[in-house]
């Protein structure tokens, strides 16, 4: 689990169940279906001190917020408030004191009226045209062409998403597939450390979120080609929506100076 910071939602999984509670909603669940599927889902998160309490604050606020907090769940969010079974995570004094306060702040939320029930509309969920093998030269918004090979899919919740790897070719125009066929990653190379060692690189490879919505006259598809993944599915892979993916191929090149 994920926290940089002390606010309900500094936390990969309070945002999680945020998003999922108002996917399940905007789905057309009841609140009532939404949280049991919620609570069967993360049925795994019980068994842990750390993880059980920021399911319930979390899960109750995201329905506060929504204006469908259910009786039940309000209740079990303040036992835990109550008992400072939260709090055990937070060993340094400061954190500690921080998020005292915003469980403060957080019970006299979930004591107040909700705000009238909200509609929440269904998520749009990300597609992709592409498949695993597609070579494609993609023109960045300064007019410079780039390539970016498929190394296959990645599905989660808010959709599937193309696995992408940036291939090492910076060019005028749109390469012939022949010309790059056999190029490898790019690699993104990590600031060095506060002793000047240097850190070993990645190469440059993506999930591309809403891969459907690059426009159509700045890709242009050279061909299918199989060939070894740089990484592993799943691993080293940057997550970058497609309408930014500009900077992400900028950052990647400014990491160069630190080869």
């Amino acid at each position: 689990m994920g926290t940089w910071g002390t606010a309900i939602f500094s936390d990969d999984l309070a945002c999680d169940l945020r998003d999922e509670w108002r996917d399940r909603i905007g789905e057309g669940l009841s609140p009532r279906e939404a949280t049991d599927r919620l609570v069967a889902d993360y049925s795994g998160t019980w068994a842990d001190s750390d993880e059980a309490p920021v399911f319930w604050i979390a899960l109750a606020v995201s329905q506060w917020k929504t204006g469908r907090l259910l009786d039940d769940v309000r209740e079990r969010a303040l036992e835990v408030i109550e008992s400072g079974a939260d709090l055990a995570r937070w060993e340094e004094a400061a954190s500690r004191r921080a998020r005292e306060r915003v469980l403060a702040k957080t019970r006299d939320q979930l004591e107040s009226p909700q705000p009238a029930a909200k509609a929440i509309r269904r998520r749009a969920k990300s597609s992709t045209p592409y498949v695993e093998g597609d070579m494609l030269a993609y023109r960045h918004g300064d007019g410079r062409w780039f390539v970016l090979w498929i190394s296959g899919e990645t599905t989660d919740r808010s959709g599937t998403h193309s696995n992408a790897e940036l291939l090492d070719f910076v060019g005028d125009a749109p390469p012939r597939l022949e010309a790059v066929i056999q190029r490898p990653a790019m690699f993104r190379y990590p600031p060095p450390m506060k002793d000047g060692t240097k850190v070993p690189p990645l190469p440059a490879a993506f999930v591309v979120l809403f891969p459907d919505r690059l426009k159509a006259d700045r890709v242009r598809l050279l061909g299918n080609v199989a060939r070894p993944r740089s990484t592993r599915p799943g691993h080293g892979l940057w997550v970058v929506r497609s309408n930014v993916l500009d900077t992400e191929i900028d950052r990647v090149l400014q990491s160069r100076q630190w080869s």
